[in-house]
């Protein structure tokens, strides 16, 4: 059971990094278009 709550907080850290680095690109693409 270990093992499948660990795969699972690794899957949801890794969505997490991704949404976070597609809102900061979001942001530098707008402030760069002088948002």
């Amino acid at each position: 059971m270990k093992y499948v709550v660990d795969r699972l907080r690794h899957t949801q850290a890794a969505a997490g990094a991704k949404i976070f680095e597609f809102l900061v690109d979001d942001f530098h693409v707008r402030q760069a278009l002088g948002g």
